[in-house]
């Protein structure tokens, strides 16, 4: 569960991870590297909560930090089943000074879903402008992962008030699920959501944009059996099951039909990432009589995009959870 961002034009990385010498019922804590020494790790959680899903994005001055947080101490034997076990997970987040990025605040709960063992928040995406940043999450008041027919997704505009963590506004997006958020160059957000028309995968791709004050509406696309999104500086992007090509639309509303190469089809875990020179697309994918599923990355160049070329996978390794960053 990577995820990565420049800090000062530093590559940094976070991930989720079981420390050696701590039990398993004490769960997962989140751990940090930077480039400059990859084996330095340093400990952002260090507690008896579960972390897992951590998202990062580096402002300005200040880094934050996004994930699922599960209080363990709340399980008792009670609480047998996966429905209960998933209904103690919050969204979390913390800030570090990008001077000291190994100092990290208290992390602050957005949502308390201790007093909610019915409902179910997970799935957090966050994007940074240079003093704001947007977070999104999925609520499901099925408290069922299977079920989408009761989703929504909730986010936030955070900043930083003397070091405080505030909620500038907040809003909801109805009967909607797999959230992705990035910032856009006027220092306002993309909020991409999948809305359900049926409770499973068929409804639209819609986009919008966010910002402090309001949240408008750009373009909404008609999916069939969605796979997965993302979305960055205005520019959505999506998977069907079973497709061998991916809908890419430039932030005008038009969509570009993006073929798949060497065979591969029903792509997943989708990353998109740019900045001024460009624009760069991940994302694992399945090749035609194969079970075995491949990580591939292109590049978009001058309104093109070039040929895909692989990272990782297929020859009897498996890899997911990837992440990239511009």
């Amino acid at each position: 569960q990577p995820t990565t961002g420049f800090i000062d034009g530093t590559a940094g990385t976070v991930w989720s991870t079981q420390q050696a010498d701590r039990p398993v019922t004490e769960g997962h804590d989140l751990a940090m590297a930077l480039e400059d020494d990859w084996d330095e790790r340093v400990l952002v959680t260090d507690d008896a909560y579960h972390d897992q899903d951590p998202q990062f994005a580096p402002g300005d001055e200040d880094l934050m930090l996004a994930w699922t947080q599960a209080n363990l101490s709340q399980f008792d034997e009670s609480r047998e089943t996966q429905e209960e076990m998933f209904s103690e997970y919050d969204i979390a987040v913390a800030t570090a000074d990008a001077a000291s990025p190994g100092e990290w605040s208290e992390p602050t709960v957005l949502t308390e879903n201790h007093s909610e063992p019915g409902v179910l928040t997970h799935e957090p995406a966050l994007a940074a402008s240079s003093d704001q940043w947007l977070l999104a999450w999925e609520r499901n008041d099925d408290n069922d992962l299977a079920s989408v027919a009761n989703s929504s997704v909730e986010y936030a505009v955070l900043e930083l008030d003397d070091d405080e963590i505030t909620t500038v506004r907040a809003g909801a997006v109805e009967n909607a699920t797999t959230p992705a958020v990035s910032a856009r160059a006027d220092g306002t957000f993309d909020l991409a959501v999948h809305r359900t028309a049926d409770g499973f995968g068929n409804g639209t791709v819609e986009h919008r944009v966010v910002d402090s004050t309001s949240t408008s509406l750009e373009h909404a696309h008609d999916v069939d059996q969605l796979r997965s999104l993302d979305v960055a500086d205005g520019a959505p992007v999506y998977g069907e099951r079973g497709a061998d090509r991916l809908q890419y639309d430039d932030g005008t509303g038009e969509l570009e039909s993006v073929k798949l190469d060497g065979g591969l089809q029903d792509p997943e875990e989708i990353t998109l990432a740019s900045d001024e020179n460009g624009t760069v697309l991940a994302y694992r994918a399945t090749r035609e009589a194969s079970e075995e599923r491949s990580l591939v990355y292109r590049l978009e160049r001058d309104g093109e995009w070039l040929t895909d070329r692989h990272v990782a996978g297929a020859d009897d390794v498996v890899v997911w959870g990837s992440d990239g960053t511009a």
